[in-house]
């Protein structure tokens, strides 16, 4: 029995077709990894400079309430904003009423 050259082709062609297939997927695979890794790297540089920050924050309670006043000037800014300041005082004031 004889191969039919046309049908030789089509297979040929298929068996590239799987291999292209093959080497897109890998080359997908290793890039998605590798954007896994700089992201991996990204968070773990943001959490150092926080630990920093934090400690600079606790050594200087000062630099702290600057810190909270900027935030709270950055919310002034957006007129649908709510802050709430001194809610706990209030909490305590109703507990204290009834007695």
């Amino acid at each position: 029995m004889r191969a039919w050259p046309g049908l030789m082709r089509v297979k040929e062609r298929e068996a590239i077709e799987a291999r292209s297939r093959a080497e897109v997927d890998q080359m997908a695979a290793q890039s998605q990894a590798a954007v896994q890794g700089i992201r991996a790297e990204a968070d773990a540089a943001a959490l150092r400079v926080q630990a920093e920050a934090a400690g600079v924050y606790a050594g200087n309670p000062a630099l702290l309430r600057v810190r909270e006043l900027e935030a709270l000037s950055q919310l002034s800014a957006n007129p649908a904003a709510r802050i709430y300041i001194g809610f706990d005082k209030h909490l305590d004031r109703s507990r204290h009423a009834g007695e």
